[in-house]
């Protein structure tokens, strides 16, 4: 990635404040996050490694300016 798109990107740190298994996937985690001026949604493919419960309360690092899949 050129220096000039990594610049673009808007990366924060949020803290997970709930996450929950979603119905009829093998690996996805539906998170709310909390980013200090707004909380968003946001889903991961962490089922794999970690259980909802165990990343409640954790902060990670997310690109707030990424394209939604559809």
């Amino acid at each position: 990635m050129p220096f000039d798109d990594f610049m673009k990107l808007d990366i924060r740190v949020g803290k997970v404040e709930e996450a929950t298994l979603i119905p009829g996937s093998r690996n996805l985690i539906k998170l709310i996050v909390d980013f200090g001026f707004e909380k968003r949604q946001s889903v991961a493919g962490l089922l794999k490694y970690y259980d909802p419960e165990e990343l409640v309360g954790k902060k990670f690092v997310f690109i707030l300016n990424l394209q939604r899949r559809t």
